[in-house]
Order: structure tokens, then sequence, then C-alpha cells
């Protein structure tokens, strides 16, 4: 089976091309295994000829969408020169999103959010959190921390089960700028989230902690987001490595 490795800023996939009758839940799990398969966080099942991708964690959980996953396999149609344009549209599950190409960058748009849910969230009998949850295709929630030493990041798990959200540590720098940690469902710790750094961005700004224009510092490294009429996300995506696997 072919299959190309590629990564945006950190948050690492396989992509391979659809096939008929085949259970992509259980390759997911196979082929994501840091110890025994090729390793990442997610599988990109993808059509070329029809631009269609197909999300999976690696836990062989299904996604309608994922950000990082999106950019990478845009990246992929443009470095193998199947697509010769720089900008175009790929289907997902969650509808067609609008890409860019700007050398390594790639660039998606999401629509605003149509609601945003504040509430509490009660940790045992002492610990409070407040958070505000939303979604661009994945739902997200975001808690805003003064330290990553603050300990309701041990419970990151526990939250996103409990909210079935993938959930955002939000460190407020300046006005332009942000922090994010994300844990993803499915995935666990990511290095960076595409969609979880857009919707922190977008919250910020909502609440007017931030401006229009967002620097999001990653462990994997850094997204630019623009906020105006839609949320516009860019960052790196790097191609690995490519071959055949005889795992699947």
């Amino acid at each position: 089976m072919y299959f190309c490795k590629l990564h945006g800023l950190g948050n690492d996939f396989i992509l391979i091309k659809e096939e008929s009758n085949r259970d992509y839940s259980k390759i997911s799990k196979i082929l994501c295994d840091r110890h025994f398969g090729i390793g990442g966080d997610g599988l990109l099942v993808v059509n070329i000829n029809e631009l269609r991708m197909h999300y999976f964690n690696k836990d062989g959980s299904k996604a309608k969408m994922c950000g990082n996953g999106l950019r990478c396999f845009a990246y992929y149609l443009y470095n193998k020169e199947i697509i010769n344009n720089n900008t175009f549209q790929i289907t997902t599950d969650d509808g067609r999103k609008s890409v860019e190409i700007d050398n390594e960058d790639v660039i998606i748009d999401f629509s605003l959010p149509t609601e945003i849910i504040e509430d509490d969230f009660i940790i045992g009998k002492q610990k409070t959190v407040h958070y505000y949850s939303s979604s661009i295709g994945v739902n997200h929630t975001v808690i805003f921390v003064t330290s990553y030493l603050d300990e309701i990041l041990l419970y990151a798990e526990k939250l996103a089960k409990s909210l079935n959200t993938n959930i955002n540590y939000v460190l407020v720098v300046t006005p332009h700028e942000i922090k994010v940690k994300t844990y993803e469902l499915g995935c666990g710790w990511t290095k960076s989230c595409g969609t979880g750094s857009s919707i922190s961005a977008y919250i910020s700004y909502y609440k007017k902690i931030v401006e229009e224009n967002i620097s999001v510092y990653t462990e994997g490294g850094t997204f630019s987001v623009l906020i105006d009429k839609k949320i516009q996300l860019k960052g790196q995506v790097k191609l690995v490595c490519e071959g055949d696997t005889y795992l699947c």
C-alpha cells in the first residue's frame, strides 16, 4: 500500500489513497502506531480525482474534518503537481473547504462559528472550570489559563470525554499573540491543532482580548490567524517521507 507522511507544525498524518471495502478505522490504528507502525496523529484517506478527504484519528475514530490534515492534503496535491493552481477546494465530511498554497505555507478558510457556549464544569468538590465551546467542523472547548503549570491541564482527558470536545488551553501573551496547547479526542496531546488554534484565536477575539491579526504559538510552531468575515489559518506543512507499507 502506498503512503505519504506529512506534518503541519508537528501534527503528523499518514496519507493513503481511498480503496473500496477497506476498514479504515482498523488501518488507522495499525499505521498510526508509533512503535509498530509508521506513526502519526491520524490517517488521511484521500480520493485524488475527486479532491476528497476522509479523516480518522489514531484510535480509529472518524472525524468530520481536520484542519492540519486538510492543509497536508492540499500541500500534497500541489507538491505532486496534481493541482497546478495555488487556490482550490477540497471536499471533506464537513463540506467543501477553500485552500491556498504559499510556498511551504498552506492557508485554509473557515466560516465563523454560529454559536459559542459559555459555561462552568465542576471537577471534584473544589475545582470549577470556566470554558467556551464552539465548532468549525470540529468541536472545541477553550479554557483560558495564566500558566501552563496550572493543575487544570491534568484534567484534559476527563474534560475532553465529559464535554465530548477537543480541549484547548489558551494563554494570552499580547493583543496579537496567544499560546495554545491542545488535547484532542481520539489522539491525545498534539504538537499543534489547526482547528483548535483557529477557535482559540476566534474566542479570544470574541472576548475582545486580542485584535484580528493573531500569532498562535504551539509546541510545533506558529500559526497566523486573521479574523474578518471568516477565519483564515496559515501555517507551514512538510512532506516527511513516502513509500510502500506491508502492514495493511
